[in-house]
């Protein structure tokens, strides 16, 4: 019989709860990489603000010299970092 996945975290999180934690953040990591679209939609490299605003309700992270959002950057740029993440590992 195949354990459940509740008891799977569980032995997990009793064994190592660093990989544990370890595991969460990169699950957390993924998700905001594949939900980089909806969550930042548009070119990130568009100016969308004055530059070098500080992080305000419409810019989280603030804008750039150029004026770009500095949110949309690193959460599109978060989707070739996993890439080459799991090209490294799987080399």
């Amino acid at each position: 019989m195949a354990p459940r996945p509740a008891r799977a975290g569980a032995r997990l999180w009793r064994a190592s709860p660093k990989a544990a934690v370890g595991l969460v953040l990169m699950a957390v990591f993924v998700l905001l990489a594949l939900a980089a679209p909806w969550l930042a939609p548009g070119d990130p490299s568009a100016p969308t603000g004055l530059p070098n605003e500080a992080p305000s309700a419409e810019h989280l992270l603030g804008t750039t010299g150029q004026g770009q959002d500095v949110l949309a950057q690193t959460l599109r740029g978060s989707r070739v970092t996993l890439a080459v993440a799991f090209a490294a590992a799987a080399w």
